[in-house]
Formats: C-alpha cells, sequence, structure tokens
C-alpha cells in the first residue's frame, strides 16, 4: 500500500507533507528535466526520471533542491552521481533514492537537476534563474510567494 501511495504522489505536480509542498523545478532553457518524481515521508525525493536533452552523453549529475522558507530561498544539492557509461542524448535517466530529509520548516521544496558533467568534460550547472514554475513563471521567494506567481519577463 505504502508503494501504491508513493506512486500515485509522484503523478501530481506539487504534493504537501504536512505543510511543506514538493515541486518539479521546470528547467526551460537547462540541458537536463526532471519530469517525473516520487516523494516519501523518510526520503523528500524517493525516486526521479530526468531527460538528457543536450545533444551530449552525460556522464555525472547532481540532484539540487531549493527550500522556501518564510520568503527566503535557500539552493542545496546531493552527492555526484556517477555514470561511466554515460547517459545518451534524448534518453531518460531514473535517480535513485537520495536521503533528502523533509524540510518541515519549508513552505516549498522543489527538485532539479543542479550540476551535469558531459563526457566530452565540459560542465553545466543550475541557478535561481533556471528553475521555472509548470506555469512558466520564476520560482521567487517571497513572503507571497505560494499566494501569486511572480511575473516571468521573458527577452
Amino acid at each position: 500500500m505504502k508503494r501504491a501511495a508513493a506512486v500515485l504522489l509522484a503523478s501530481f505536480a506539487s504534493t504537501a507533507f504536512a505543510a511543506t509542498g514538493m515541486s518539479i523545478g521546470m528547467q526551460a532553457n537547462a540541458p537536463v528535466q526532471i519530469k517525473s518524481a516520487t516523494h516519501e515521508i523518510s526520503d523528500a525525493l524517493e525516486a526521479a526520471v530526468f531527460t538528457n536533452r543536450s545533444g551530449k552523453s552525460i556522464t555525472a549529475y547532481r540532484i539540487g533542491w531549493m527550500s522556501i522558507i518564510n520568503g527566503k530561498s535557500k539552493m542545496l544539492h546531493d552527492v555526484w552521481m556517477n555514470v561511466p557509461s554515460g547517459i545518451a542524448s534524448g534518453s531518460d535517466e531514473v535517480v535513485p533514492a537520495q536521503g533528502i530529509p523533509i524540510n518541515y520548516a519549508a513552505q516549498k521544496m522543489v527538485f532539479f537537476v543542479s550540476d551535469v558533467t558531459f563526457a566530452d568534460g565540459t560542465h553545466w550547472k543550475a541557478s535561481k534563474l533556471d528553475l521555472l514554475r509548470p506555469d512558466g513563471t520564476h520560482w521567487k521567494a517571497s513572503k507571497l510567494d505560494l499566494l501569486r506567481p511572480a511575473p516571468h519577463k521573458r527577452s
């Protein structure tokens, strides 16, 4: 029954544990994008799947998350996950359990791929400006963040 509940939770764009909402950060201009996630009380990111849309093979990655607490955001990341055989361009990668504790003080935890190393030795790193809500607006940490989205300006 516990596993069925986890699968059901993964089908929602945002899930809440107590008062902490869980969401996937959309990374419109990034070489990777998490496309599904499973959250558990014992692990804020029990599993995830991301797509390599870079055009290059990926040999290592890190998962990151942003905690929004009382209008302030803090970006954190987990350990490097090495993939010696590589993740081919256009392929999906299953991310194993990350052992991330739920931050019950946060109003929202937003998950994303924070860093990538490509087979050619180049690197990519996410920034707050890379993270978008599912509706295309920026995650802006403010006291009203959970009440209304921040406007997104396109250049």
